[in-house]
């Protein structure tokens, strides 16, 4: 008998009996606790499963990989899937563990970590198991913000001369008219008391941008500082979410994309993590809503896990002075949202480390344009394997020259298999 399995048929019982809620449904409503049995097959769980992924990481590390459809993972599709499930378990119960209490399940070496401080471990020793050697690749150069600056212009700006903010959160809009004020509401909510918001309006063919002009306005009491920039033409995520950090001050940036929102304590939990642990970033985990609830993956802090998949949203709260010195968000091939794993990737490159907070506190909306329904098979494989060849030292720890090489053509196979698919469309 397989734990996995138990542990999930288990979890559907409970479920059926209405003795857990994961977290969905009313942010006020009461959430009851898992049972002592469902904790203890858990634990379980996550004894086995954390021997067995050891050894499954110690023969990823020990030879070259290919990038391919899994983010680089050499193991075989019924390994992955059942990585992945082992994760998809392992982040569900820590993000109910987390509004359990600081400290519940204390010592769990999966997501189920109570306190900030526990997800913190010496940079010099995760670049040591992790194989980098390198640190700092001479083509990653610090931000320079006058040349996002002049992509465009302050439409509104209010300030409260009362308040001294030190989170600004960023907003990117694009043709999100439906749900942009979703999320600003959600700002609103917020138990963190000051704070800035800037929505870089990045040439939309809607009127998102008045829309949140006029919510702003009636609610600008609320924030420190209140701007809304409207691009010139179309730059795509990356360079909106430049231009908001461009013409920001905070110390503390968070990103929220227009049509994803947080709930009330967000920001304030993610703060006090990054104040408690000294981390270069904080980030929570996620629960999908939608065309499908679901609750995310996200897992501590471990830099060799990126080679595997990106474990980690853009939904995080990030010191300015690391973003800036990282060179900000690059604009990668045709901007399907691998921006934040590049973050990442040059984080690692750097020695800097994230903070993972077990909570569901941040959401993610699922719908038909979202970005996990966007991505094709080819545009996954070419953006994988670009992502390789800027980081080769975290996709290929053991073998940088034959990385290069081989990502080449895996990114000329991908760009010829979309050519493809756009001439038969």
């Amino acid at each position: 008998m397989r734990v996995p399995f138990l542990l999930r048929a288990d979890h559907r019982a409970e479920r059926r009996r209405g003795r857990t809620k994961l977290g969905i449904g009313a942010a006020g409503k009461d959430r009851a606790q898992c049972s002592p049995r469902l904790d203890r097959l858990f634990r379980i769980a996550a004894h086995r499963h954390g021997r067995v992924l050891a050894r499954r990481l110690r023969r990823f590390r020990s030879r070259p990989i290919e990038p391919d459809l899994r983010g680089g993972c050499p193991l075989s599709r019924r390994e992955f899937t059942a990585y992945r499930r082992a994760d998809a378990l392992a982040a569900r119960h820590g993000g109910r563990a987390g509004q359990a209490g600081p400290d519940a399940h204390r010592g769990l070496r999966t997501g189920a970590l109570g306190r900030f401080d526990a997800c913190r471990a010496d940079a010099g020793a995760r670049r040591l198991r992790c194989g980098i050697a390198d640190l700092g690749p001479a083509s990653m150069q610090p931000m320079r913000l006058y040349d996002v600056a002049s992509l465009g212009e302050i439409v509104y700006d209010s300030h409260n001369d009362g308040m001294a903010a030190e989170v600004a959160v960023i907003v990117p809009l694009y043709n999100y008219a439906g749900t942009v004020l979703e999320a600003l509401e959600s700002l609103v909510r917020q138990d963190l008391p000051e704070f800035s918001v800037v929505v870089v309006d990045d040439a939309s063919a809607d009127n998102g941008g008045e829309h949140a002009i006029r919510f702003l306005e009636r609610r600008r009491a609320r924030f420190a500082t209140a701007r809304v920039l409207r691009h010139h033409r179309n730059q795509g995520l990356s360079m909106a979410r430049n231009s908001g950090i461009a013409w920001s001050s905070e110390p503390y940036l968070f990103m929220l994309d227009a049509d994803n929102r947080l709930r009330p304590p967000a920001l304030s939990r993610l703060l006090e993590a990054l104040h408690c642990s000294g981390a270069a970033f904080a980030y929570s985990q996620l629960f999908w809503f939608g065309d499908e609830d679901a609750i995310g993956i996200a897992d501590v802090w471990e830099p060799e896990r990126l080679a595997i998949n990106n474990y980690i949203d853009a939904m995080a709260l990030i010191r300015r002075d690391a973003l800036l010195a990282a060179g900000g968000y690059a604009v990668l091939a045709d901007d399907h949202g691998l921006e934040d794993y590049d973050l990442w990737c040059r984080f690692a490159e750097l020695g800097l480390e994230g903070v993972f907070v077990p909570e569901l506190i941040c959401e993610y909306r699922v719908h038909a344009a979202s970005m996990v329904r966007t991505r094709s098979i080819p545009n996954i494989l070419a953006l994988n394997a670009e992502l390789a060849l800027r980081h080769p030292s975290i996709f290929y720890p053991h073998g940088a020259e034959s990385a290069a090489a081989t990502g080449t053509r895996r990114a000329t196979e991908g760009a010829g298999r979309s050519d493809r698919s756009g001439q038969r469309q």
